[in-house]
């Protein structure tokens, strides 16, 4: 099969795509611009001010779930952590946490009760191990949660 014929059979997937896109243009362009040629200034504010909260308040929603995920299952990572292997004194845990709705496909809840994964691998004295190979993916390149937990996206 040809490169063309595949493009070709794959053409039906875009249709729903163009199909957001288009109602999102309508919601976000077209409704207001007719609000306010009609006058409805309130009308048309609100049209265009909804959205422009959604995309201001997105960040603080996804890291609200973080944090609500991380305090709903801290009993059972508190039993992990304290099964884990202890590295140079340190407590270390990694968890998949791109199982379901909580991240990306490579997003890792890790613990470190040191907090050196939060500073470039060559800044760390002596080096984490136990991590599985995210030391080098994750060191210095995590977003702090709560309690020496951090968020790790290993792309």
């Amino acid at each position: 099969m040809t490169r063309g014929a595949a493009a070709r059979r794959d053409r039906p997937l875009l249709w729903p795509v163009i199909a957001v896109v288009g109602a999102a243009w309508l919601y976000l362009l077209i409704i207001p611009l007719v609000c306010a040629l009609r006058r409805r200034w309130w009308l048309a504010g609100s049209w265009l001010l909804g959205p422009a909260i959604v995309f201001a308040l997105w960040r603080p929603m996804i890291a609200s779930g973080d944090y609500a995920h991380l305090l709903i299952m801290l009993p059972f990572y508190n039993a992990k952590i304290a099964a884990a292997p202890i590295d140079h004194g340190r407590a270390l845990m990694v968890d998949d946490w791109s199982i379901g709705l909580a991240g990306s496909p490579s997003t890792f809840l890790i613990y470190d009760d040191s907090d050196r994964i939060a500073r470039p691998l060559r800044q760390q004295s002596p080096p984490l191990t136990h991590l599985g190979g995210f030391e080098t993916d994750c060191s210095g390149h995590v977003r702090p949660l709560r309690l020496h937990y951090y968020l790790c996206n290993a792309d």
